[in-house]
């Protein structure tokens, strides 16, 4: 597809030369105060409470810069960790939009 994909340490972020239009129901992030840390990102909740996510759910929210589709989440995912099975990086990708949909962080 021309698309390519990879986790820029520098930017603690997945960064995309190009991107999709995604397909089916559109994510949006909600913007919360962000922190970095050793192993993921910590977020501020509306709630006054803190979540932390480790890196794999930490790529999602990057990727959640620009309204996605679970789709085109898991499809990027999958090209920026080729060794994980497609099933599991779709368990993953679910879990994690359930996640941000509870914490008041992503609405579709």
């Amino acid at each position: 597809m021309g698309n390519s994909k990879h986790f820029d340490t520098t930017k603690g972020a997945i960064v995309s030369t190009e991107r999709d239009t995604p397909g089916g129901d559109i994510l949006i992030r909600v913007e919360r105060p962000t922190r970095r840390v050793s192993d993921g990102l910590v977020l501020g909740c509306a709630s006054g409470t803190t979540l932390h996510l480790p890196p794999t759910a930490a790529a999602v929210w990057h990727l959640l810069a620009e309204p996605a589709s679970i789709t085109s989440l898991e499809r990027d995912l999958a090209e920026v960790y080729p060794d994980i099975a497609p099933d599991d990086i779709r368990e993953a990708v679910g879990a994690i939009v359930d996640r941000l949909v509870e914490a008041g962080l992503a609405h579709g």
